[in-house]
């Protein structure tokens, strides 16, 4: 398993605790841009991504390169965080504190992008609702104390306004949460 990250501390701590799992001889952390990744081409039979493309503002390039570095009739899966009907979201959120730290888009620009760059979408679901219903429960959203290790040590003093946001962007369909895969076809026709 290879990871890339822009911010070279995570490599670097997904590396330690790759060792504290004894899981090094099969991770690799790279630190690297993901519209630029350090990888070659065809290299992967699966990319996965986990809310990241609303951090990237050249969504086309960073589709790019998904399809580069997968094999003929490899998968992209994903999950991330979309643009939603309801106007411009609540900050801070986990991914951005300040309006130009956001590139939100809509899910059909999302599937208008994925087949552009090549990719035949499988499946594509928004699970708002579930997303919505789980962050309810967490401890930030429903005000309990947050325990002694979690996101919030990550995400500073401003994690709970991020949590309690999320839920109001889901309310209020400011955001949609999507999953889905992809294939990268035998016969690639990609477009540059």
């Amino acid at each position: 398993m290879t990871g890339v990250d822009i911010t070279e501390e995570f490599c670097e701590v997904a590396t330690m605790l790759s060792k504290l799992t004894r899981l090094e001889h099969v991770t690799e952390f790279r630190h690297g841009d993901a519209t630029a990744m350090p990888l070659e081409d065809d290299q992967f039979d699966l990319v996965m991504t986990m809310q990241i493309q609303m951090s990237i503002e050249n969504k086309r390039r960073f589709y790019d390169e998904i399809f580069r570095v997968l094999k003929p009739e490899g998968w992209f899966a994903f999950q991330d965080i979309m643009g939603g009907p309801g106007g411009e979201v609540h900050l801070p959120v986990p991914w951005a504190t300040r309006r130009e730290e956001s590139f939100l888009i809509a899910i059909e620009a999302l599937r208008e992008t994925l087949k552009a760059v090549g990719f035949q979408i499988e499946t594509l679901e928004d699970f708002s609702e579930e997303a919505l219903a789980w962050r309810k429960n967490q401890p930030a959203a429903a005000g309990l104390t947050l325990p002694t290790l979690g996101m919030h040590v990550v995400m500073g003093k401003q994690y709970v306004l991020m949590q309690s946001n999320q839920v109001r962007n889901l309310e209020q369909r400011r955001v949609a949460f999507v999953r889905g895969t992809a294939t990268k076809p035998r016969i690639t026709r990609h477009a540059a």
